[in-house]
């Protein structure tokens, strides 16, 4: 029984040795992302350094600019390395200098930070992206801001180019690898708004011209595009990307003429999407067709017009004026639904006018339809005859109204006589004060015999 309980005694002591001496050889290591466990430690020791292990870094594009802004996060409490350090390195494909990016190193100290913030890269481009303990800055170190000592600002990336990001620590003088990522930027989108951009529309297509991004990368420009009334849905366009080329050109084909068009762009890069430039284009309506001129009564005309049933329009615009007139164009608008209007502002009898009928969708208008057409002038008001001896005929004097209410230029007289004799003669108008006019003739007629006359203004 003794032997038993001095034997299963020596067995525990020899257990426990091997534990301890185990735990003074364990370091654990990996090749990306390592947990270091040092010798001597306690167990409260060991579990501290787990803090400094791979998964307590993460690597996340910044929400406020994920095409340019990388955070790298530190654990909260540096129970091991003394310092960090990430090392950022351009690795995007099939792309040289000076479109490629200068390698970055980023320095976090254990005093001040916990998050080493990377901005500046270009977009769809990929990066690498290394943490690790002190080594020279290759460009330029951002500390962490007194106010703010979570957060380490870094610069200079570029959109949709992918990077590789290596976090290494410091152990006493020595720098040791802990994780490695490999990170693609968010790509940017076009600008379509942008002062160097157009957007030029006719009635069936759409081109649209920009610059690309400077610096940044993208694979494919995906265009989606919706008529909104009525509603049709188009094809998705994928226009694949020429990194030579500094513009941008996309056509939109096959489109109605006036109608809204939902139009959002967004940029490619390895899949990965840009957020999408939005925006409602408006094709060229066609212009209005079959013009007509009706006179309601000697100042007032009815104008109307039909538009082609395949083109949109919100409201129609009309100007009318005397033709090669003096004064300035009458301009009124009419809703889409009315395509007639009656029309009695400054319409002056014998005046020829000019009438224009422009259909308008959004911020596109047609191109104009016109027609000019004379309106009748006024009738003659009063006719006076009275024998001229002198010259042994009869004069004949048309009163007509005056050159602020009708435009007359010459008088048509026709008399017919009770023999059924016809003498017609075509009068020019002349001036019988400073607003005033009269026609006036003689005709050889005979005493004793009855006459028809009447006279057309011109």
């Amino acid at each position: 029984m003794i032997f038993h309980q001095r034997k299963k005694l020596k067995f525990q002591r020899i257990f426990k040795f091997l534990l301890f001496f185990g735990l003074f050889l364990l370091n654990f290591q990996k090749s990306t992302g390592q947990a270091f466990i040092v010798a001597n430690s306690t167990s409260s020791e060991i579990t501290k350094l787990f803090h400094d292990s791979p998964d307590s870094f993460k690597i996340q594009k910044d929400p406020n600019d994920s095409s340019r802004l990388l955070n790298v996060f530190l654990p909260s409490n540096f129970r091991h390395f003394k310092q960090f350090i990430a090392k950022v390195a351009d690795i995007s494909p099939d792309v040289e200098f000076p479109m490629k990016d200068v390698n970055r190193t980023f320095l976090a100290s254990p005093t001040d930070s916990s998050i080493i913030n990377i901005h500046g890269l270009n977009a769809g481009h990929q990066y690498s992206i290394t943490i690790y303990g002190r080594i020279e800055d290759v460009n330029r170190t951002f500390l962490a801001s007194p106010t703010d000592s979570s957060i380490i600002n870094i610069h200079g990336l570029n959109a949709g180019h992918q990077y590789s990001i290596t976090i290494y620590g410091r152990i006493e003088g020595d720098s040791q690898l802990i994780k490695e990522e490999s990170i693609i930027m968010d790509p940017l989108p076009l600008d379509f708004h942008g002062s160097h951009s157009k957007i030029h529309t006719t009635y069936h297509n759409v081109t649209m011209k920009t610059l690309k991004p400077e610096k940044a990368l993208q694979d494919t420009f995906r265009v989606e595009y919706v008529q909104l009334d009525p509603p049709k849905r188009y094809p998705i366009l994928d226009v694949h990307d020429i990194q030579e080329q500094r513009d941008v050109e996309l056509y939109l084909g096959n489109l109605n003429p006036g109608k809204d068009y939902d139009v959002m762009v967004t940029s490619l890069r390895n899949g990965l999407p840009s957020t999408p430039w939005k925006g409602i284009i408006t094709t060229k309506p066609l212009k209005p067709g079959q013009l007509i001129v009706q006179e309601i009564n000697s100042t007032c005309i009815n104008l109307s017009w039909i538009l082609p049933a395949e083109s949109g329009a919100d409201k129609f615009k009309i100007a009318y004026g005397i033709l090669k007139g003096e004064t300035d164009m009458i301009k009124l608008e009419v809703p889409y639904i009315k395509q007639q209007i009656d029309l009695c502002q400054g319409i002056v009898p014998g005046y020829t006018f000019i009438f224009a009928v422009i259909a308008e969708k959004s911020n596109q208008i047609s191109d104009p339809a016109t027609i000019s057409y004379t309106i009748k002038p006024l009738p003659a008001e009063n006719i006076k005859i009275e024998p001229d001896f002198g010259k042994g005929k009869y004069k004949i004097e048309i009163e007509l109204p005056t050159k602020t209410n009708s435009k007359i230029e010459k008088c048509q007289i026709t008399v017919f006589s009770d023999q059924l004799e016809k003498n017609e003669e075509i009068v020019k108008v002349e001036e019988d004060g400073i607003n005033t006019v009269k026609c006036l003739t003689y005709m050889p007629l005979t005493p004793g015999r009855r006459y028809e006359i009447s006279v057309a203004t011109l």
